[in-house]
């Protein structure tokens, strides 16, 4: 079963840089551990500075976990998390792709 998986983050006022160069290291990180789809961010057309959402496509559910566990026991996981995020808040959803 394919999978789709959304955030959508609430950004700080004036956070969108904070964001963004931290969103880059995340990008890094993943593509060295591997198995990590890429990511679709999208911003609104209004309120553009204050929403992000982005999701990715995985294979399975499987391969999602098993991409994340790998994430989580790399120690620059804990480096990245220290750096400011400029996120207020977060929401996460995950669906079954149909078609």
């Amino acid at each position: 079963m394919k999978v789709m998986e959304r955030r959508t983050q609430t950004l700080e006022k004036g956070a969108w840089d904070v964001f963004w160069a931290k969103e880059q290291k995340w990008t890094a990180l993943e593509n060295r551990l591997g198995g990590f789809p890429p990511k679709r961010h999208t911003r609104p057309l209004a309120r553009f500075d204050t929403i992000i959402v982005w999701e990715r496509d995985w294979e399975s559910l499987a391969a999602m976990e098993a991409a994340y566990e790998r994430e989580g026991a790399d120690p620059e996981t804990q480096e990245v998390n220290k750096l400011p995020s400029g996120v207020a808040g977060a929401h996460f959803e995950l669906f079954m792709i149909v078609s």
